[in-house]
């Protein structure tokens, strides 16, 4: 739901949080110590169906559910799946989710059991040759190894992409990578989960080359963050269904809203509530399909029946008021936010929600009061940093409002909207090398996203403030590379090294440009030159 600041120039932030339904010399790697052993297999599961199977970890538990993480390619088929636990039980898969923009997906399982809960590390901070550990099940080889078997390998970070399709951009070898261990963590020393572990580089020559693909954690939680998702769980005040049939329904249109086939899903929750006009949760999940629709009203009535039912229920309240919200109706939202917030006085995103409605109004205090709340309660909140920068920015307290753009940046890498918002602020104090470096910034952090002409955008713009921006030529001549501009792309890395002859990258790049040109001659040139640089 969109429900954001525009002013000139285009600064960026502030949304109602959507409805709720509910090549180089490996040195050799550290011995493994014997608690990273034992987290990593603790927080790894199993996953089983249509497919071969593969991995993923335990990343959440709320109640008696649990949020499991894996890759998308693992759990993509329509039917049924179950994941393994680390005890050796095995339960069933209730909803399956896909994160857009990456090979990423979360699955929830119930279980009165208390499992471990992964702690997620900084991705931003990994760095090369240091040594993780990829954690997961593989699957059965031939004769030898007949049922899937759990494998903890230990392995070093060899490269650092800045982009890759599916979201893969860190490299690293190990001593095996088997098939079944896709969706498994990646961890480091201190046992915390710095990646999912997902694909094989291979080289159509010679096959498998030892080097394997991970997704960083943090685009994870980027993505996570986005994707809305219903109550998995009914309060202890609904009441009761009239049969099983009822909650049959509204687990398929949980399923079905999840695909986005949001018609589908309201037909699933019209069945539910003929069968028990009760279901607290049917209104709600129905009322977050048509507001992802754009029917407020209907969503709006949804909400009603749902508070209704359970006059305690913080998410029907907090979903009523971004409804109110994406309709204007500010006093009404915010009276929504404030009953939410009674019934639940940690929630965070009715926090947010009363803080960007506050802000709406003008009552810039109130909001940034609001958003330390939320900060308060979610310390790793890009969002919540960049929009009570925003306030400080309007307020013309610009230090104050850096340094939030610059914790949003800490937290979310690839946060171009903060990126933006830091280099205007910048602008506003004059200071053109730190605005140029902002267009710079979120050119990467677009690249990231495989937003190749909006980053190409943004590095003109550096190029136009900086001219001698050696690293905005090398990123622009990516970016052309991706789109198959090879001639424009070499232009740039030309560039590159004419400001700066010593630059290993721009060459290794212009390399790669010249082999697919078929230009071999000039590509081995290239890396020639970029691996006596890389020595120095």
């Amino acid at each position: 739901m969109n429900f954001s600041h525009r002013f000139p120039p285009a600064i960026f932030g502030a949304a109602i949080v959507s409805s709720k339904i509910v090549m180089m010399q490996f040195a050799t790697p550290v011995a493994l110590a014997a608690d990273v052993q034992q987290i990593a297999r603790e927080i790894t599961v199993r996953i089983d169906g249509p497919g071969a199977g593969g991995s993923g970890f335990i990343v959440k538990r709320e109640g008696n559910t649990y949020t499991v993480a894996t890759n998308w390619h693992v759990v993509d088929r329509e039917g049924q799946y179950t994941v393994k636990t680390e005890d050796g039980r095995e339960y069933s898969v209730s909803q399956i989710q896909q994160l857009p923009g990456a090979d990423l997906a979360v699955m929830y399982f119930t279980s009165p059991q208390s499992y471990r809960v992964a702690e997620l590390g900084n991705s931003d901070n990994v760095s090369l040759t240091q040594p993780i550990y990829v954690s997961g099940w593989m699957n059965p080889l031939s004769d030898a190894i007949r049922q899937p078997a759990y494998s903890l390998i230990q392995g070093q970070i060899t490269a650092i992409q800045s982009q890759n399709d599916g979201g893969y951009t860190l490299v690293y070898n190990t001593t095996g990578n088997y098939k079944g261990m896709s969706g498994g963590p990646v961890l480091n020393q201190d046992g915390k989960v710095i990646g999912v572990n997902g694909q094989a580089i291979s080289d159509p020559r010679i096959g498998v080359v030892g080097l394997y693909l991970g997704i960083p954690i943090n685009t994870f939680e980027r993505l996570q963050a986005r994707v809305s998702r219903p109550n998995l769980q009914p309060r202890e005040t609904t009441q009761p269904s009239n049969t099983q049939s009822d909650r049959a329904f509204l687990e398929q249109g949980n399923e079905q809203y999840n695909r986005q086939d949001y018609e589908s899903a309201i037909a699933s929750y019209n069945q539910a509530i003929r069968i028990n006009p009760e279901l607290a949760l049917a209104y709600n999940n129905r009322g977050a399909a048509y507001a992802d629709q754009g029917k407020l009203d209907q969503a709006i009535a949804d909400y009603n029946q749902a508070i209704r039912i359970n006059p305690e229920d913080a998410d029907a309240y907090n979903n009523r008021g971004a409804a109110y919200a994406d309709q204007g109706k500010l006093d009404q939202a915010i009276a929504d936010f404030n009953q939410a917030i009674r019934i639940n006085p940690n929630y965070a995103d009715a926090y947010h929600n009363r803080s960007v409605a506050y802000e709406k109004q003008g009552k810039l205090d109130q909001a940034i009061a609001d958003y330390n709340q939320a900060i308060r309660i979610n310390p790793e909140d890009a969002d919540a940093y960049n929009n009570r920068g925003l306030a400080y920015y309007r307020q013309g307290k610009l230090d104050r409002a850096i340094a939030d753009f610059n914790e949003a940046i800490r937290i979310n890498s690839e946060y171009a909207e903060a990126y933006n918002n830091r280099g205007l602020a910048y602008y506003r104090q004059g200071k053109l090398p730190e605005y140029a470096s902002a267009y710079y910034n979120r050119g990467l952090a677009y690249s990231d996203q495989g937003k190749l002409d909006q980053a190409i955008a943004d590095y003109n713009q550096a190029i136009r403030i900086n001219p001698e921006l050696a690293l905005a030529y090398n990123n622009r001549g990516l970016a052309y590379s991706d789109q198959g501009k090879l001639d424009q792309a070499i232009a740039d890395f030309n560039q590159a090294i004419r400001i700066n002859p010593e630059y290993a990258d721009a060459y290794r790049n212009r390399g790669f440009a010249y082999y697919n040109q078929g230009n071999n001659r000039q590509a081995q040139e290239n890396f020639r030159k970029a691996s006596e640089l890389y020595q120095r």
